[in-house]
């Protein structure tokens, strides 16, 4: 399903672009990508939520079409950011869905702002990092740094989707061609400080907002322990975890996200 990227201004002037899909009779959905900041990675979903709902997807600061300021980036800035789109899209309270860092930044909005959020959805995502995150991330920045741009999307394929996945795709095995100029990415950098100085633990037990918790049992980047921690702290959540699909289940096993996300929904009605 194709639309027309329209933008607007956050509150620093970065200019976002956004994507207003379908045309749905449910209520807006607003979905919120992870770590790489891009709309594309809804795409294996897009469809089916779109006959449903009107889908609201942007690139976020710096990714994608969207630009950037000299804002320090954190968590609370990239919520302001997709409330930010919300308003341009005409949008007062809509549903809202976060994978991963997008999970961190719809927290944010359902606890700043929680007239705009009429349910929410964790997908993959944490309450506050532990040592395992840490270790985890600062291991991703150093490979970046040592090997670049190429050699830390290797390193994302390996421990990001899981080995059933793999086997089926061996073509996504082959490793990057490291015999060139290592290009660094800082955005990488500034986006895994944000979400690793993410911790909204204290405040998690006043959402009122209907939440469900997704999640993979066998993901390794944020682990399944993560996933039943947020949802135990956040009262009268849901939690819904597929066997396998990783941590980029909704991309590569849609259905594993689509379908629990619609049966939850259609109980709320």
């Amino acid at each position: 399903m194709i639309s027309t990227i329209d933008y607007c201004y956050a509150a620093d002037g970065a200019r976002l672009g956004y994507q207003c899909v379908g045309d749905g009779k449910g209520p807006p959905l607003l979905l919120i990508a992870g770590l790489a900041g891009e709309a594309k990675f809804w795409r294996p979903v897009m469809d089916d939520l779109a006959s449903r709902h009107s889908v609201i997807v942007f690139d976020q600061r710096g990714f994608g079409v969207s630009g950037t300021t000299d804002s320090i980036c954190t968590i609370d800035l990239l919520a302001a950011d997709a409330l930010a789109i919300m308003d341009a899209a005409g949008v007062e309270q809509a549903i809202v869905a976060g994978h991963s860092t997008g999970g961190a930044i719809a927290q944010s909005l359902a606890l700043d702002h929680p007239s705009r959020v009429s349910r929410l959805v964790l997908s993959s995502t944490w309450a506050k990092a532990d040592a395992y995150m840490k270790y985890l991330f600062a291991l991703r920045s150093n490979v970046m740094r040592a090997g670049g741009k190429r050699l830390y999307a290797d390193l994302t394929r390996v421990i990001g989707y899981p080995l059933a996945w793999l086997r089926e795709h061996p073509e996504r095995l082959a490793l990057s061609d490291n015999d060139v100029d290592i290009e660094v990415d800082d955005r990488v950098f500034t986006r895994i400080e944000a979400l690793l100085e993410f911790d909204r633990t204290a405040a998690l037990a006043t959402i009122q907002q209907p939440t469900l918790v997704l999640g993979a049992r066998d993901d390794q980047i944020i682990p399944n322990y993560l996933h039943v921690e947020l949802q135990e702290a956040i009262p009268g959540a849901t939690a819904r975890f597929c066997a396998e699909g990783g941590h980029f289940f909704p991309s590569i096993r849609p259905k594993t996200f689509v379908e629990p996300l619609r049966d939850w929904l259609e109980q709320q009605a």
